[in-house]
């Protein structure tokens, strides 16, 4: 038996599990956080619906209490409508549905995706304690004060570095960019290390540390922030999702000044700031659930921006009905999500011909 958008009415009993926490986002509206871990944000019209999860009813009493069943207003769309809801519940395993045998289904939507960063936490380490010392001494600075030394030294490095390596020598050998891509990995941990400590400074919990195999080759540090979603502040969002960048800038910063004043190692450091440049730049790529998407998402005080965009801006395109979700925003707001497309399609696109631009500089170079 399938929970489809049409079939939950007739289940006999729907209920929210009891591990399942309910919180509130960033934007105010209620969050939700699975026994696995993950987070789910859903509309503050939903209140009511999990208020009824909560206690569990039978399909039928849940079609009641919205009104979904004979309603001519509603019918229909409105039983689809609380079947995605349920689905999305489905999903991150935080609802309990039993069919009329009273056994429970699950796993009635598996997720699929791919994972291309195989993690290895490092299991006993408790990165609270190790990043708590830091943490507690950054709270000397008020939290607009810490944002905005950390956006003067992302933007401050993010010009300097092109200004310093203009007409540097960055021909190197193959020796000298193997030696750069080891500085620049050997670097990677004190990003991820930046991102514990602002989260230690709003007192939010690491779930843990690791090393993880990007694409299941390339070894990198990475910190869990997840917990950072239950975080309300927006200063605090955007501080923990900026502080990454600007470490980023700062070590392409050093490399530079590296490159202008020792000559004899010069290509070296050369290339290791501008890969340095390069992860920054990928890493804020808006498209990609990374820094800078999470910056823009603490910047405007919203959640999902980048599911919504596409979901609107497929909808105008394809001319199909727009969920009620997005229906119900303002104008500023659709307009928003069209702005935020084309820019990240934009940004994408001028970062793939950087990259491209630069491969073949550096193999030019290396003839």
């Amino acid at each position: 038996m399938d929970l489809t958008l049409e079939s939950w009415p007739s289940l006999p009993e729907l209920k929210l599990r009891a591990d399942t926490q309910i919180l509130t986002a960033a934007d105010g509206r209620p969050l939700l956080k699975a026994p696995n871990g993950r987070f789910v944000v859903v509309s503050g019209s939903s209140s009511v619906l999990l208020s009824l999860l909560q206690d569990g009813l039978s399909g039928a009493e849940l079609a009641e209490a919205t009104g979904v069943i004979g309603s001519a207003t509603q019918g229909d769309r409105g039983v689809a409508l609380v079947g995605a809801f349920l689905g999305v519940l489905d999903r991150a395993g935080m609802l309990t549905v039993s069919d009329a045998t009273g056994q429970p289904i699950t796993g009635l939507f598996a997720g699929i995706g791919v994972d291309f960063l195989k993690r290895i936490p490092l299991r006993g380490l408790h990165a609270d304690h190790v990043f708590d010392p830091i943490g507690r001494r950054l709270k000397i600075l008020p939290p607009s004060v810490l944002t905005a030394v950390l956006l003067t030294v992302f933007i401050g490095s993010a010009v300097s570095v092109p200004v310093l390596l203009r007409g540097q020598n960055m021909s190197a050998d193959l020796w000298a960019i193997l030696i750069a891509a080891v500085f620049v990995l050997l670097f990677l941990p004190l990003h991820e290390s930046c991102h514990a400590t602002a989260m230690r400074y709003w007192g939010i919990h690491i779930r843990e540390v690791g090393v993880g195999l990007l694409a299941f080759i390339a070894p990198v540090a990475y910190v869990d922030r997840t917990e950072t979603y239950a975080l309300r502040s927006r200063w605090g969002r955007l501080t923990i999702a900026i502080i990454g960048p600007a470490c980023d800038a700062a070590v392409a910063l050093v490399f530079a000044i590296a490159a202008v004043t020792i000559p004899d190692v010069s290509s070296i450091f050369g290339v290791a700031s501008a890969m340095q440049f390069g992860v920054m730049i990928m890493n804020l790529n808006p498209l990609v659930r990374g820094d800078g998407y999470h910056a823009i998402e603490a910047a405007f005080g919203r959640l999902n921006v980048r599911a919504h965009a596409f979901e609107y801006v497929a909808s105008v395109l394809m001319r199909r009905s727009q969920p009620v979700h997005l229906a119900n925003q303002s104008r500023r707001v659709r307009l928003g999500y069209v702005v935020y497309v084309a820019f990240g399609l934009v940004y994408m696109l001028g970062a793939v011909c950087v990259l491209v631009f630069v491969l073949v500089s550096m193999a030019g170079a290396m003839q």
